[in-house]
């Protein structure tokens, strides 16, 4: 049985057949969703906490596919800078692996999102009734409004409210020099610590293409910053905390693999 294993374990460890892998995790994670959103659809008619609940079993499903299939495992350090009281998690979005593991992280989480991703088949109708905040880009200065309103709603329920101030998925080893104005309208307006996270997902599950790549994330939580700093102050705090440990990340994934 241990030399069965042994041959399976390489078979799956091996470079050629990393797109062989990333082909069947797309497939079947993509499956095990579709099925998960069909088994839950009856509690749509309800907003109730157990919707959450479907989020966290298909993060729990999908960081074990991504395990099994890929080799991908992760480590997330610095717990113990996660305030007591409610908070925003301000993130480094370099990949979907972030999105999924923050539901395990992050209890109840709400994200702020785009308003095209509530349009997904199967799974876009949770993300509605589950309230998580969507941005509408079309309507400028009344969506920034709508997102600061509801953002405090759901603080004021005890929930996490996570952004990605980049505003979108990038490179690992890129740095982004400017934010997005919706991290610091959250800031300014919502009253509570931001917790700045880096992370080097999309050297494993990269942006741009669907190839995945086995190995160890790092995802750190780093010290929160509280409120009463101005913007300019703020933004080149949460700017520095997360672009330069995303990249020392970044630095520490390359020389690992050389």
């Amino acid at each position: 049985m241990t030399i069965l294993s042994n041959i399976i374990k390489r078979f799956f460890h091996t470079k050629p057949l990393y797109l062989v892998r990333s082909l069947l995790f797309t497939i079947v994670f993509a499956i095990s969703t579709i099925i998960i959103s069909i088994i839950f659809s009856p509690f749509l008619i309800i907003k109730n906490r157990i919707l959450y609940w479907v989020g966290i079993i298909w993060c729990k499903i999908s960081l074990f596919l991504l395990r099994f299939i890929c080799g991908i495992k992760y480590q997330v350090t610095g717990h113990k800078n996660l305030p007591d009281s409610p908070y925003i998690v301000a993130s480094k979005h370099q990949s979907a692996f972030e999105t999924i593991l923050f539901w395990d992280i992050f209890y109840i989480p709400t994200f702020v999102l785009k308003k095209e991703l509530t349009k997904l088949p199967f799974f876009g109708i949770y993300l509605v009734r589950m309230g998580m905040v969507y941005i509408d880009r079309a309507s400028g200065t009344k969506a920034l409004k709508q997102i600061i309103s509801d953002a405090n709603q759901h603080i004021c329920d005890g929930r996490k409210v996570i952004i990605y101030p980049e505003g979108t998925r990038t490179d690992p080893g890129k740095i982004t020099e400017k934010y997005n104005s919706g991290v610091v309208a959250l800031y300014k307006n919502c009253n509570v610590p931001v917790v700045p996270v880096a992370l080097n997902t999309g050297s494993f599950w990269p942006s741009k293409g669907w190839i995945k790549y086995p190995g160890l994330i790092q995802v750190n939580i780093l010290p929160p910053i509280n409120p009463g700093l101005d913007k300019e102050e703020f933004l080149k705090r949460l700017n520095n905390d997360i672009e330069t440990r995303s990249f020392e990340l970044y630095q520490d994934q390359s020389s690992n693999q050389t």
